[in-house]
């Protein structure tokens, strides 16, 4: 009994198992699928409404690109008018029904504006064909950003007016009138008070082609233009004050005058060069500055000419007071060596050194100090027939002397104390100066200190007076003579090289 009940309870399972496995079977088969959920079917609800969207928004916007294919787009202007939205047709409508009241604005050099009154031109629209060029120039596709955009355009449309009217009002135009024109002028270098360049700017000036300008008003008004800008005619500068060539050029010119303040010791003076003096020296070309070699050789020349104690007039200072001449004869005193000084000049003014220099010498002189004597030195006034010996700036020996007679010997040789500057080449005692057979005397002194060939000073025992005019009748033959007293503290206080000025 248990086992039949047992047996018929395990049929019942596998029969409802079997079942359950056939009803899971149907529901899994593509035709019997299960029901969407909620959150399934929002989402499909919502990519549909997007799909919409997009495909009513792409309808729309061509839409609108097929309007605007025949109709201006927002803020477009054509010959200055309005007409944003329209179509060729009323856009021409437009120009026809304001041409009564049109006005040209003329733009003229700098702020100046003028007006023309079509009024009294009688200006009337006679084709505004033109007008279809520019539709075609715009793209209707891009409608939604060429809508925000101001664009303007110039249409060739054509007018009717009164040309006698016209050539009136131009006539009036201030900014056309020639006499009050005002030329154009490059920016250029110019140098200032202190030798320095400056970059003067550019005048734009006010000067226009008048023929050309008249042409353009006409052709404005004939165009139905709004606006004209007569600038496009004005003659300009071609050089501006920002141009490439003009500031490099200032700069290396007034890099050279970093050397301003340079100096140079010479005899007689010291010579400082300012900015301008340097500036003096330099060469612009146009392409590029250069410290010019032929400028400064000429500077050197005349350094030479007024600097030069050697073989060179130059005025000195007398002990008396006076200034006086010195003849150029001689070989004591400074040579100005030119090319050598030349050329450290050019280096000191590339380098910009200010420093303080001496030039170089072809012959030098004891001392730069007063007049490239110095303060020891022989000093001989022919005029007063006296002799001044200085020595570390004492006269420490002076005294009348006689000099060489002006007058010519019975030979014609000419006998008179040359003037000049010259040194003194030796020291000698006891001597015999000339030869009875060559000179026809022989004159035995104590001291002898030659200064210029045969010439120089020594002790005349053979004379008792000395001074006064005796040298125009009764002179040497060149030498200074001197008081037998006093030769020999002139001997002891002179020395080899020392410098004798004669005048």
């Amino acid at each position: 009994m248990k086992d039949n009940k047992l047996n018929k309870r395990k049929d019942i399972f596998h029969a409802k198992k079997t079942a359950s496995d056939e009803s899971e079977k149907e529901e899994t088969t593509p035709g019997n699928r299960k029901p969407m959920t909620q959150k399934e079917a929002i989402s499909l609800y919502r990519r549909k409404m997007i799909i919409g969207i997009l495909v009513g928004t792409a309808i729309l916007y061509l839409l609108f690109s097929v309007y605007y294919a025949f109709h201006f787009l927002g803020k477009t202007y054509v010959n200055g008018v309005d007409v944003s939205g329209r179509s060729v047709a009323s856009a021409g409508m437009v120009m026809t029904q304001r041409a009564p009241g049109y006005s040209l604005t003329v733009k003229g050099p700098g702020d100046a504006r003028a007006m023309i009154d079509g009024r009294s031109l009688q200006v009337s629209v006679t084709d505004a064909s033109g007008l279809r060029d520019v539709m075609r120039k715009q793209n209707g596709l891009n409608w939604i950003f060429g809508s925000f955009k101001k664009k303007s355009y110039a249409a060739s449309v054509q007018t009717s007016y009164d040309e006698d009217a016209l050539e009136n009002a131009i006539d009036g135009l201030q900014f056309l009138d020639e006499s009050t024109m005002i030329d154009p002028a490059d920016a250029v270098l110019e140098e200032t008070d202190d030798g320095s360049y400056k970059i003067t700017p550019e005048v734009v000036g006010t000067k226009l082609d008048v023929d050309k300008c008249k042409e353009a008003i006409r052709d404005a008004v004939g165009s139905y233009q709004q606006e004209v800008d007569l600038t496009e005619y004005q003659d300009l500068p071609e050089v501006y004050s920002d141009n490439k060539n003009l500031v490099r050029r200032r700069d290396e010119w007034n890099a050279f005058l970093r050397s301003a303040g340079l100096t140079f010791t010479f005899p007689t003076k010291t010579v400082k060069l300012t900015g301008k003096k340097i500036a003096s020296l330099l060469s612009d070309d146009g392409a590029e500055v250069t410290i010019s070699y032929d400028l400064v050789a000429d500077l050197m020349a005349r350094w030479k000419d007024k600097y030069d104690t050697y073989a060179n007039k130059f005025d000195f200072k007398t002990t008396n007071g006076d200034m006086v001449q010195i003849m150029p004869w001689g070989d004591y005193g400074y040579e100005l060596n030119e090319e050598g000084t030349a050329k450290d000049l050019i280096q000191y003014i590339k380098d910009g050194d200010t420093g303080t220099h001496e030039p170089e010498w072809y012959h030098e002189g004891q001392s730069l100090d007063n007049y490239g004597l110095g303060d020891t030195y022989c000093e001989v006034s022919i005029t007063d027939q006296y002799l001044w010996v200085y020595k570390d700036g004492k006269c420490v020996v002076d005294t009348d002397v006689v000099t060489g007679n002006p007058e010519k010997d019975e030979k014609g040789k000419n006998r008179e104390t040359y003037k000049g500057l010259y040194c003194i080449k030796g020291k000698y005692e006891d001597q015999t100066l000339g030869t009875l057979d060559v000179q026809g005397y022989a004159s035995p002194v104590s001291y002898w200190v030659p200064f210029n060939g045969g010439e120089g000073f020594h002790d005349a025992p053979w004379r008792d007076v000395f001074g006064g005019n005796i040298y125009k009748t009764n002179g040497s033959h060149g030498c200074v003579n001197c008081p037998e007293w006093i030769m020999g503290d002139i001997y002891k206080n002179v020395s080899v090289d020392e410098p004798v000025i004669i005048y």
